[in-house]
């Protein structure tokens, strides 16, 4: 059997006792056929534990 894939971001595995929220996104890049699933975003996080706003 094949193992699931877990996508965890590195600043949350960096910070596992923070709590983030994802702002919105900012900018998208879609793969070569438009599958969104695919695709990579740009999107503003809030750190909320330590009150902060970067993009990742």
């Amino acid at each position: 059997m094949s193992q699931p894939k877990r996508i965890v971001p590195d600043f949350m595995k960096d910070n596992p006792d923070d709590s983030f929220m994802f702002m919105m996104p900012l900018s998208i890049k879609p793969d070569l056929n438009e599958d969104i699933g695919n695709s990579y975003f740009r999107v503003a996080v809030k750190n909320i534990t330590k009150n902060e706003h970067f993009t990742i």
